[in-house]
């Protein structure tokens, strides 16, 4: 997918003036420092080594360098009206690749900065069209997140297009990133090492005593997470989960514990507890609602 991206990226590249072409050269080339004084005509590498960059490298350059992704607008220009204008907008001649064909071809099912809002592209009938058939069009209930601003006075507007910048988010979580920034992005490799979720209930109380208010986790987050966390209200949204929060510590018990009454009263057999228990994080990551919760709190 990222190497797709980076592929339709430089196909716009190419097909500017030698002028654009030889200015964003400069710019990346001001970056990128093992790249040749004089460039290759023929060889559009370069773009692609520029929006292919990791997140290692696009922290160390915002850090460092953040003066130097400011010298063009050329990428945020192709963002805005090349690549996420509309389901109609496209950076190919083709008409196959945009906003929602990355979306699409992400595979994320789940917004990877909460884990608790599903985000999908739909199908949406409009009516009809002037020549009376369905007008059916592309709708998606998620947005793509810059986790390095693109625009705006403290903006990058040179890494818009950049693939390790860009996130696909829930609508909840990206509407209310824009007024506040955070922390850690899901592209960041130690991202999950930042933040564990563990039970928090009454002292000496037996579980199946508690009212479901009384079933709550905390999040413990380092680094990144601890604005993540702040932010996005991660503890609060998922103390609403009373019953699924039970039901996890319920069977990491049974499982702890080994108690084979205690199974056959919950009606949950052997093979059943070791698929519950079984692997699915990461594989399920992005994928399925709340696989964190499921992961920390079953102790896998």
């Amino acid at each position: 997918m990222a190497e797709l991206h980076a592929d339709k990226v430089a196909g716009v590249v190419r097909g500017e003036s030698e002028a654009m072409i030889d200015m964003l050269y400069s710019g990346i080339r001001n970056l990128i420092s093992d790249l040749p004084e004089k460039r290759d005509a023929e060889d559009f590498g370069w773009v692609k080594r520029f929006i292919l960059a990791d997140f290692s490298t696009l922290e160390d350059w915002v850090a460092r360098r953040g003066g130097d992704l400011r010298f063009t607008r050329y990428f945020l220009d192709m963002y805005e009206r090349k690549f996420a204008k509309s389901p109609s907008t496209f950076l190919d001649a083709e008409k196959t690749y945009n906003a929602y064909a990355l979306l699409r071809n992400m595979d994320f099912k789940v917004c990877p900065y909460c884990d608790d809002e599903y985000i999908e592209i739909f199908s949406s009938c409009r009516g009809e069209d002037e020549d009376g058939n369905p007008d059916i069009r592309e709708r998606r209930t998620c947005d793509i997140d810059h986790f390095y601003a693109k625009g705006g006075d403290d903006g990058y507007p040179a890494i818009a297009m950049c693939f390790f910048n860009l996130v696909p988010s829930g609508k909840g979580c990206n509407q209310t990133m824009n007024t506040v920034p955070i922390g850690a992005s899901p592209h960041n490799p130690e991202i999950e090492s930042w933040s564990v979720f563990v039970p928090d209930l009454p002292e000496a109380r037996l579980l199946e005593s508690l009212d479901d208010e009384e079933v709550k986790i905390r999040l413990l987050a380092k680094n990144g997470m601890v604005q993540n966390s702040a932010v996005l209200g991660l503890e609060d949204r998922y103390n609403h989960h009373h019953t699924a929060i039970r039901r996890l510590l319920e069977l990491r018990r049974a499982d702890e514990g080994h108690n084979t009454d205690e199974k056959e009263r919950m009606g949950i057999s052997a093979e059943i507890i070791q698929m519950i228990l079984g692997p699915s994080y990461p594989e399920l990551r992005g994928k399925e609602l709340h696989q964190k919760l499921r992961n920390d709190l079953l102790g896998l």
